[in-house]
């Protein structure tokens, strides 16, 4: 460890010891508020983040942000282009509609600022690059089943994932097609419709038990590991009785604004109470 990053790991009261991994929740723009958070952190640190940790996981907006860190940008300089890319996100699609005419948006000029920015890297370049590990999380619809890209390094310099070859920008494209919102990246939609809208869980299994070979010695000891989870706030719903019956405009439209919002928030506090249960009981 050099000495840059010793002095970071001591400010942050971090053991020496461990290996430190970094999750970013989803949340559409909220994004901007774990932009926040990173660039008091690097400022706290003294070193970017792609200097200070192991591994970065995200998910959704999250996983934009990790995409980023992981090709070496700053958190100043993420916030700069973080204005830009969710701008060209949010591109209307002409007569889009979530609920009458989905999806609502088109994706193309997010293609093509996206590959401005991160160009055709695949996932194990960038990781060579900043010798950083990463994990964007997303959800195989025809596999029906969570789907985490994923590029860990090994002891030999070589590098270790099942799709440590797709393009970086895919991922980070894939993570973040919502339902209704956008259409899907082939057969891949939001991490965020997943349990694991908060990756940091999904991190932790990932680094323990999947980021080598099987038969190979863990990159990560179980009990040497640092997790910064980095949320997007929470948008509590509070809903009159006679709402819940009699909900005002299209049902449809209550009720699935309503579940896209609920359910990642009680799995992400499932993992945030599983966590410091474990701590606790430490």
């Amino acid at each position: 460890m050099d000495a840059a990053r010793l002095q970071a790991f001591q400010k942050l009261n971090i053991d020496v010891n461990n290996r430190a991994i970094l999750c970013l929740d989803g949340g559409g723009m909220r994004g901007i508020l774990t932009i926040q958070l990173l660039k008091k952190l690097e400022e706290t640190a003294g070193i970017p983040c792609y200097q200070l940790f192991d591994m970065i996981a995200g998910t959704s907006t999250g996983g934009i942000i990790s995409g980023l860190i992981a090709t070496g940008h700053t958190a100043l300089e993420i916030e700069k282009l973080y204005e830009n890319l969710v701008t060209q996100v949010f591109d209307k699609k002409l007569l889009g509609n979530r609920f009458i005419n989905p999806p609502a948006f088109t994706k193309e000029k997010y293609r093509t600022l996206l590959k401005g920015v991160v160009k055709d890297a695949t996932l194990q370049q960038t990781c060579a690059v900043n010798d950083i590990d990463l994990m964007i999380t997303s959800h195989d619809l025809s596999a029906a089943e969570e789907t985490f890209f994923s590029c860990f390094k090994q002891a030999d310099g070589s590098f270790y994932g099942t799709y440590k070859d797709i393009l970086l920008r895919s991922a980070m494209e894939a993570t973040m097609s919502a339902p209704t919102y956008f259409y899907p990246l082939e057969r891949f939609v939001d991490g965020g419709t997943t349990t694991y809208n908060n990756p940091s869980l999904a991190a932790y299994m990932e680094a323990i038990s999947y980021s080598v070979p099987y038969g190979t010695p863990a990159a990560y000891d179980i009990s040497k590991i640092s997790i910064f989870s980095f949320g997007t706030g929470i948008s509590r719903q509070f809903i009159k009785p006679t709402q819940t019956i009699n909900p005002h405009g299209m049902d449809l439209a209550f009720w699935l604004n309503w579940l896209m919002t609920e359910t990642g928030q009680d799995a992400s506090a499932m993992q945030v109470d599983a966590f410091r249960s474990l701590h606790q009981r430490l």
